[in-house]
């Protein structure tokens, strides 16, 4: 593994002095880069060279800034399986399975997000990835946006647990009660007898 340090000095708004990275990028090829970055709609701009590191070469990155470090995933999502559209974003992880981890996503020209996200939050869109699986998947809403088709969203993500769909088809479930919804997932689907 390599460990490349690009030191900047300007004026951050981060934990770290100013001749500190602000963040450090852990690579898809397993090197590390640290630096004070810009990020753009597809890549993070090193802003002292100009150079570019594109998401897609990007595995996580640790952002320090607001109160602590905080380490955002670069995932892939879709809204539903079948689905060809594909967008790339950063998400914080809220929960972390066994089977299951959700994220806080965040798709716009900054992948940092104007205030600190620490913990589940219903405001926040939501993305559940299964172990294994390339995509994350929306499963929770914001702000009213994706209301009518959100059991179909959850249908389609828990497919192979017939019994937590037909808990939250007769309404033993709220389909936004997210957590109970994973935690049922979680703890009761793929069980022997």
């Amino acid at each position: 593994m390599t460990i490349i340090i690009i030191y900047s000095c300007g004026n951050t708004k981060s934990l770290l002095n100013d001749n500190k990275p602000q963040y450090i990028l852990h690579l898809t090829n397993g090197d590390t880069i640290a630096g004070n970055f810009k990020i753009r709609n597809s890549y993070f701009l090193d802003k002292p060279s100009g150079n570019k590191i594109s998401y897609d070469s990007v595995r996580k990155y640790i952002y320090y800034g607001y109160d602590k470090p905080y380490t955002y995933y670069m995932i892939h999502t879709k809204k539903y399986k079948e689905v060809t559209k594909i967008s790339r974003g950063a998400g914080y992880k809220i929960y972390h399975g066994k089977k299951v981890d959700l994220f806080h996503g965040i798709f716009h020209n900054g992948l940092t997000p104007k205030r600190s996200i620490k913990y589940y939050n219903p405001d926040f869109e939501t993305y559940a990835k299964k172990k294994g699986d390339l995509y994350s998947y929306s499963i929770r809403i914001m702000d009213g946006i994706g209301l009518k088709d959100v059991k179909k969203r959850l249908f389609d993500f828990f497919y192979d647990c017939p019994e937590l769909i037909k808990k939250i088809k007769n309404n033993e479930i709220n389909e936004l009660d997210t957590i109970r919804i994973v935690e049922y997932y979680e703890n009761e689907c793929g069980k022997t007898n």
